[in-house]
């Protein structure tokens, strides 16, 4: 067809079908108040990590849904958090960071508390 290989061909049709999922899933999910642009949420979390609790520098941070979209969460600063690119990218889809390598939040931490409505089926056991 275009030159490239078949399983060149056939990689590029599963990245691009993964973005159609993931914007079918932003377009669905629900809106809970208004997004903030990733300088917005940095400012908020004062640069810390919200999966790991360490600094974060600018250049290594990214947007992260407390409950994901594939889990029911909704869109907006309710649900929003700001993560390493690498702890979002481990964290994957979990409502919490229950793989190992990942930290759980400390409840004797000082942390300004999130106030979120859980998704139907998801325990609040799940989340922390």
């Amino acid at each position: 067809m275009n030159g490239l290989p078949r399983a060149e061909r056939a990689r590029r049709a599963r990245v691009r079908a993964a973005g159609a999922r993931r914007r079918a899933r932003e377009v669905a999910a629900p809106r809970d108040g208004r997004e903030l642009s990733l300088d917005q949420l940095y400012a908020r979390d004062h640069g810390v990590c919200q999966v790991c609790f360490t600094p974060c520098p600018r250049e290594q941070a990214s947007k992260d849904h407390r409950i994901p979209l594939a889990k029911g969460g909704a869109m907006g600063e309710g649900n929003e958090q700001l993560a390493h690119k690498r702890c979002n990218s481990r964290k994957k889809d979990r409502v919490g960071p229950k793989r190992k390598g990942l930290r759980r939040k400390s409840f004797t931490r000082k942390v300004r508390p999130r106030h979120i409505e859980l998704p139907e089926g998801v325990e609040p056991d799940d989340v922390f």
